[in-house]
């Protein structure tokens, strides 16, 4: 057989074959080769010319290379098609086709079918959109509740809050799409995320508007959810990892407090608490923790009787009851103390597992329900208390005038650590200027007792005073010698 020269121009253009067709042998593009019959072997004989200026020959048995026309002639056919109903082919589709051919050739030469390759595309491009499309919010969100949960990094009011906050957030108009299902991630903006803060607000508080700091906490809440989905909730899933956030640049509203924390004046402080001790007296407790301890609204509505360590002179809040769910103990102040006396006394000594808010509330409802209660219990005490005295009383004036008088009789760090908090937050915050005598005066109001002293907290002498046997009386009793805890605030 004569000997044949071709130069590849193509992909598709390959060494001609020896009775009829083209077939395909593998050259690469721009490459000169010859095909001869070599009789010696009775095989074809292909001869390319390599750059060093050698040759390299390869034998080929005439059926492998009937079938290789076969195929070439197949993809040459799937190529001009392809051409006429998309243009011309690009680099990357030719390089596609070429790898599918050698796919098909090993197949055939091992006697097996290849798949159809429209079957494996489709394959290939749903894997990759299930790769790349991101889920609807709604889903997201249950999601990022569900880790949580398994992480168990929050008290159970904590995570009441977070719940219901998912919840309205999931439901906010501007969260919906047109078809009335959640947006995927990738379809909200951040004025998307704007506006479903400010629907879900308006859900729970009408008429109210938006502080800086209740901002923020939601801000926070939709960052969290998108770097969350973003982030470690695709770790098994690369392209998803690659994909960019649409909030990762979202900005969390700067809660500044530019003006000076309000206090109450001791006169103030005094005639408050004597006026609940008056007329409200079941509500005297919890304010007078939070007067003389300086802690949240919130922490004082989950405060035991137990958690008020007598004999340690300290109150402990566990992570159950704290909002940074981490634990801190508080000195108890002398005239706290004597307050608390003065309650078991004139009342009964509590049982340890009741709360210092003594309403009743009842079991079956929610831990997040209940303590509303108590707080709506302690928040309409303190308004009739206001309207009977004409004192004005600011917001979270209590937990500011504590831990400012803690910062003067003290010092900044200890204060910080009591109030729980950093230093940062306690100067911008809740550090107001007052004297040392004011802060001493403040830490003296004592309560309306006949001999002008408390009497010591201990459960067998407020039993009988309350008429109530010592026998009766559960838990350990305290020297009653031992008379009211030393200041420590």
């Amino acid at each position: 057989m004569a000997e044949k020269r071709v130069k590849v121009g193509k992909e598709f253009e390959h060494v001609p074959a020896v009775k009829t067709g083209r077939g395909w042998l593998g050259l690469e593009k721009g490459k000169t080769a010859s095909v001869r019959f070599s009789k010696t072997h009775k095989k074809l004989q292909l001869i390319e010319k390599l750059s060093n200026g050698k040759e390299r020959r390869t034998l080929f048995p005439v059926e492998e290379y009937a079938k290789a026309n076969e195929a070439a002639r197949n993809a040459n056919r799937i190529g001009e098609q392809a051409g006429k109903g998309f243009g011309s082919l690009r680099k990357e589709e030719e390089a596609a086709l070429k790898i599918w051919r050698e796919f098909v050739d090993e197949r055939q030469a091992a006697g097996a079918a290849a798949r159809n390759l429209a079957d494996i595309m489709r394959e290939i491009v749903e894997k990759e959109r299930e790769q790349e499309q991101t889920p609807m919010f709604s889903d997201v969100a249950a999601q990022f509740l569900d880790y949580k949960e398994r992480r168990g990094c929050w008290s159970e009011n904590v995570r009441a809050r977070h719940f219901k906050q998912v919840s309205l957030l999931a439901k906010a108009p501007a969260f919906i799409a047109g078809n009335g299902k959640s947006k995927t991630l990738s379809e909200i903006t951040p004025q998307d995320a704007e506006k479903a803060i400010e629907q879900s607000v308006s859900t729970r508080r009408k008429g109210t508007a938006i502080s800086d700091a209740t901002r923020s906490h939601w801000q926070k809440t939709v960052k969290e959810i998108f770097a969350w989905w973003y982030g470690s909730a695709n770790v098994d899933r690369p392209q998803a990892l690659q994909l960019k956030n649409p909030l990762r640049n979202y900005e969390i509203v700067s809660v500044k407090n530019l003006e000076e924390p309000e206090i109450m004046t001791v006169a103030d402080s005094r005639a408050l608490l004597a006026d609940l001790w008056k007329y409200d007296r079941a509500a005297v407790p919890a304010v007078a923790v939070q007067m003389f301890c300086g802690v949240r609204n919130a922490e004082a509505a989950r405060v035991k009787w137990k958690d008020l360590r007598r004999e340690a002179a300290m109150l402990y809040l566990a992570k159950a009851i704290t909002k940074t769910t981490q634990a801190r103990n508080v000195p108890i102040p002398e005239n706290l103390a004597a307050w608390l006396d003065a309650f078991a006394t004139e009342n009964g000594v509590p049982a340890p597992d009741s709360y210092l808010i003594g309403v009743p509330v009842s079991d079956s409802l929610p831990a997040n329900i209940q303590e509303r209660r108590r707080l709506a219990f302690i928040q309409h005490a303190l308004e009739r208390a206001i309207k009977r005295t004409g004192i004005s009383k600011p917001e979270n004036a209590f937990r500011h005038t504590a831990i400012s008088a803690m910062c003067v009789l003290h010092n900044e760090f200890l204060a910080a650590q009591w109030a729980g908090h950093d230093r940062k937050i306690q100067g911008e915050f809740y550090k107001a200027a007052m004297s040392k005598p004011t802060a001493q005066d403040y830490f003296g109001i004592m309560p309306p007792t006949g001999d002008g002293r408390a009497i010591a907290f201990d459960r067998s002498r407020a039993g009988k005073a309350a008429g109530i046997d010592a026998s009766e009386q559960a838990g350990e009793s305290i020297d009653p010698e031992a008379g009211s805890v030393p200041a420590s605030a």
